[in-house]
């Protein structure tokens, strides 16, 4: 009877030996602790780096997009201003000049008393007596240099022959281009022109007209020319020096300038309204002062009354 059963060999004897020692290595083995918070930190960190990089990309092309867009947009304008028919750069420039003509305006109102000098941006000279409304620009634009008067005002004008100089006041207008010349409108119904040196023409709102050589002096009754005369200018611009030249006048007509002037009322008695006066008062800056001086004059007495001054025949 054949026995199968073969003695192993040494190869097969070596195999079951390794096998045998590897199944306890693994047996006996244990793996390390893997750290799964740090995988997870990194993980989320390079999520987070990628899409930043992603934003970047899109924001360097949104940037290029939006720059060839306006690139394109100033083509299209240029051409369209260049184009026939439609504004040059010239026009341009004139459209923003038109727009930049906007300019503010002054106004000054004399104290009672004082007097004012204002220098226009033209170089000229306005001088403003007492009670005296004055409206100007800050800076002239257009064709002519307007102002707006009331009061009494000297004008010593720059000369400009291509822009002439107006003076807007109650029912009246004065046209000139350079040259002196005084105006008087405290009265609504009277006011007087009177020119020093040059030439103007005075319009009333009536479309009256008269032009003035020096010396003349306009009156204006009620928006109508009444008339023109030669007179001394001297009375009529004493003021600019501070004072009020009497020059033969009456005690009431030196009463109403006085009442103007330092807008109070005064009355005068009758029987002394038409004493002449001489010489030159030196105007102060109180109504009282002025009248003292007047009774060292004429023999009056000064009372102050509710409604203003009154000067009666001394007793």
């Amino acid at each position: 009877m054949k026995n199968n059963d073969q003695p192993q060999t040494t190869d097969t004897m070596t195999d079951s030996l390794c096998d045998r020692m590897i199944d306890r290595y693994f047996d006996n083995f244990t793996l390390p602790r893997v750290d799964t918070t740090a995988i997870e930190v990194h993980t989320h960190m390079k999520i987070l780096r990628d899409g930043l990089m992603r934003s970047r990309r899109r924001w360097r092309l949104l940037t290029l997009t939006t720059a060839a867009a306006c690139l394109a947009l100033i083509f299209i304008i240029s051409g369209l201003l260049l184009s026939p028919g439609h504004p040059t750069a010239a026009d341009s420039a004139s459209m923003f000049a038109a727009a930049d003509n906007t300019c503010t305006y002054n106004e000054t109102i004399v104290p009672t008393g004082q007097r004012m000098t204002i220098m226009l941006p033209d170089g000229t000279r306005m001088i403003a007596n007492s009670r005296s409304t004055l409206r100007y620009p800050s800076r002239f634009t257009g064709d002519t240099r307007t102002v707006w008067a009331t009061g009494e005002v000297y004008f010593d004008v720059a000369k400009d022959p291509t822009k002439p100089f107006i003076v807007s006041t109650k029912g009246f207008d004065i046209k000139v281009y350079g040259t002196r010349f005084n105006i008087s409108n405290y009265d609504p119904d009277r006011a007087g022109v009177l020119l020093l040196e040059g030439s103007v023409a005075v319009t009333t709102h009536n479309d009256e007209r008269v032009n003035l050589r020096p010396g003349h002096l306009v009156t204006i009754e009620r928006g109508a020319i009444d008339e023109v005369r030669n007179v001394d200018p001297t009375p009529y611009t004493s003021w600019l020096d501070g004072g009020l030249m009497l020059d033969n006048r009456t005690l009431s007509d030196i009463a109403t300038r006085l009442s103007t002037y330092y807008d109070v009322a005064i009355h005068v008695d009758p029987t002394i309204a038409d004493s002449r006066l001489y010489g030159c008062l030196d105007l102060k800056s109180d109504i009282n002062d002025i009248l003292d001086v007047l009774t060292a004059i004429v023999p009056m007495t000064v009372h102050n009354d509710t409604d203003g001054y009154r000067l009666t025949p001394r007793q």
